[in-house]
């Protein structure tokens, strides 16, 4: 499938597309709506060494430090420091909700740790980010760093008998605030996840239905499907073929089919057979409009009508109707009876 034709499935499906379009976009409002707003509140607690003397001490401690931030990390989130925040609190609260509500980020580089808490109160939102990074900051201390370096990071041969790393120490430097907007729901993000879905969708609809569609519906595809040219493209709708005589677009088309069906049949042709897969397709109404363009040329034109089941052509040409023909004339040598 090519580009153009890409793009003709999705304005002939057009419907489809924004039935898809408007039911995400109804659904991402829906979650929008009902969604319960939740608040975030964040501290920060920065990590240094306490007590150190020399160059020596400080790389030491700080590489000891930055070998085990993700286990900071990890307890800065965890559930011991979430029950002692509950605990100075005494919030209802259970430590594992509340580990399930904090998120922790660290920067490598400059031991720094954001404790993020997510509640439905902002208040308490705050309330249990500084208890946690006062918590944190409070267990660090007895954590143990202490670790036996293997060689000087000077550079010297002979190393000194190494000393034990100072103990780690953390500070809360920035305590939390009480958040004035909910961190969800998200209307600008929901809504654009929403309309992302909605087109994805749409197109995965209209070229699924465009796959499984058999109708015929462009002149290009009944040519390739039948391997014959196309006469002539009749205006109208269905159930609504304007008359010969009554529409001047409509006459030119009929004359056109006039013109190019006779040049493809030949002058010895004299038989026309117009015929649809179903009823209603306008095929009375065609052989009508192009039995009047050819008696326009002064041709003598015999049409008859292949549909005994629901006969219309009298009514429109507003003749007598022969319903009782084939009665009178049960086969073509005999003569009418009297």
């Amino acid at each position: 499938m090519d580009f153009r034709t890409f793009v003709q499935t999705l304005l002939t499906r057009w419907k489809l597309v924004a039935a898809a379009l408007l039911a995400c976009l109804a659904g991402a409002a829906a979650v929008t709506i009902f969604q319960n707003k939740a608040y975030q509140s964040s501290a920060t607690v920065l990590i240094s060494i306490a007590g150190a003397t020399d160059v020596t001490e400080v790389y030491w401690g700080g590489q000891a430090a930055q070998d085990r931030l993700s286990s900071y990390a990890e307890i800065a989130g965890g559930r011991a420091v979430a029950e002692r925040a509950v605990s100075r609190l005494q919030l209802p609260i259970s430590g594992d909700a509340l580990v399930s509500n904090t998120q922790v980020k660290y920067t490598p580089k400059s031991m720094l740790f954001t404790i993020t808490v997510t509640d439905t109160d902002p208040k308490r939102a705050a309330l249990l980010a500084g208890a946690m990074a006062d918590s944190f900051a409070t267990l660090v201390p007895t954590l143990d760093v202490n670790a036996r370096p293997q060689g000087s990071p000077l550079g010297r041969d002979a190393p000194q008998p190494p000393k034990p790393i100072p103990t780690a120490t953390a500070i809360v430097v920035k305590q939390p605030e009480i958040p004035s907007r909910p961190s969800r729901p998200m209307p600008l993000r929901n809504m654009a996840m929403g309309l992302t879905a909605g087109v994805l969708l749409g197109i995965a609809v209209a070229l699924t239905r465009e796959a499984s569609d058999r109708t015929v519906r462009s002149r290009g595809k009944l040519e390739q499907l039948s391997g014959l040219p196309t006469l002539a493209e009749l205006p109208g709708k269905h159930g609504s073929t304007p008359r010969f005589g009554t529409d001047v677009t409509a006459d030119d088309a009929v004359r056109g089919l006039r013109t190019r069906l006779l040049r493809a049949i030949g002058p010895e042709a004299r038989r026309v057979l117009v015929a649809a897969p179903f009823g209603g397709e306008g095929t009375t109404t065609t052989a009508l409009n192009l039995s009047l363009a050819l008696a326009e040329l002064g041709e003598d034109v015999l049409l008859v009508e292949g549909d005994t089941r629901r006969p219309v052509i009298a009514g429109l040409l507003r003749v007598e109707s022969g319903r009782d023909w084939p009665m009178r004339w049960p086969t073509p040598l005999l003569p009418p009876k009297p």
